[in-house]
């Protein structure tokens, strides 16, 4: 069992306690995050729980939540479904998790996912985040200046850098093939 199970913000839940009875209070916090899953705290010990969600789950029930959410999956518009699998995917060397139809898509970043919607019109949001120096993904990346060179060899204008931001990252930015502002970025200090 880990520390890992603590709450992050911890001192307003009594990090002092933790420490004093250590592995005892920890294991309480688990028994609090398997009754949320609806597992027993013998099958809670031996999963495999991803510590991030573990943390989450501590956290909304510590603070009273009783909604469960185990992750977020934005979802992009596109006229052309097709070629937007083949943007993230040969492009930008994402891998396609699945097609359903020929209407919707996952898309595999990592262990992270993002869907795509065939739609009739251009997704109206795209101006609105030209215009407004907004974004609609935020990818952070371990090395900017390589996947920025690597990008460029594969034919993608950078719109943008890489450039050092002077809240401690750096950052490119690009457009998928429907007009989507994409940031990649890596902090720097």
């Amino acid at each position: 069992m880990g520390i890992g199970l603590m709450p992050r913000n911890h001192a307003r839940h009594g990090e002092n306690r933790f420490r004093k009875n250590g592995e005892a209070e920890v294991l309480s916090l688990s028994s609090q995050a398997s009754r949320v899953l609806g597992l027993s705290p013998d099958t809670f010990k031996t999963s495999k729980v991803h510590a991030q969600s573990v943390d989450s789950i501590c956290q909304n029930t510590i603070m009273g939540s009783s909604m469960n959410v185990t992750g977020l999956i934005p979802q992009l518009r596109t006229t052309n479904l097709q070629e937007s699998i083949d943007f993230y995917v040969d492009i930008l060397g994402f891998q396609l998790d699945f097609r359903y139809n020929d209407f919707y898509a996952g898309i595999q970043i990592g262990d992270q996912h993002l869907h795509l919607k065939l739609a009739d019109e251009q997704d109206p949001s795209i101006g609105f985040v030209a215009e407004g120096d907004h974004l609609h993904l935020f990818l952070p990346t371990l090395d900017v200046d390589a996947e920025a060179e690597r990008l460029r060899k594969q034919g993608v204008a950078l719109s943008r850098g890489p450039a050092n931001t002077p809240w401690g990252t750096r950052e490119f930015y690009i457009t998928d093939n429907q007009g989507h502002t994409l940031c990649f970025s890596q902090e720097t200090t």
